[in-house]
């Protein structure tokens, strides 16, 4: 007879907080359907809504929740004193310097501009610009791996 092992999981539902701000452009929205659709099928996390019923909330709401996780983007100091002051683990989904030393979550942006430089290559393109605003430092890092590919 075999015995099962027991898991060193607990499949009981975890409630998660999103604190994604998805408000003006399609992005966070995007981000936040994705972490649902993965929770959904993956998971035993219950996603924490805020009090329209939307499946993000502002960290400030945060501070006296009991819940057991929050996935977060960090761009300020005042995000980052309360992500530091919340009893439960947090992992970000920003690039700012404000979420250095908390688990995160990031894009490559370099590889992004590499790879857009490959496809433009690929189509037999020969005249490139690349557009974005100088000062977003992800945009000089995807521009920085854009350069690099075609200076290959």
């Amino acid at each position: 007879m075999v015995k099962k092992r027991k898991s060193a999981v607990d499949h009981k539902s975890k409630r998660v907080a999103v604190a994604i701000v998805a408000e003006g452009n399609a992005y966070p929205r995007e981000k936040i359907m994705g972490l649902i659709n993965y929770y959904s099928r993956c998971s035993h996390w219950s996603i924490h809504r805020n009090e329209l019923f939307q499946p993000f909330v502002r960290l400030p709401a945060l501070k006296n929740w009991d819940g057991h996780g929050v996935v977060s983007e960090i761009y300020t100091q005042a995000e980052r004193d309360i992500v530091d002051a919340l009893p439960m683990p947090c992992v970000n989904t920003s690039t700012s310097e404000h979420a250095e030393g908390i688990a995160s979550v990031r894009v490559d942006h370099e590889l992004v501009g590499e790879m857009g430089a490959k496809h433009l290559m690929e189509c037999d393109v020969d005249s490139f610009f690349f557009v974005g605003p100088s000062e977003v430092s992800f945009i000089k890092e995807r521009y920085a791996g854009f350069r690099r590919t075609l200076e290959q």
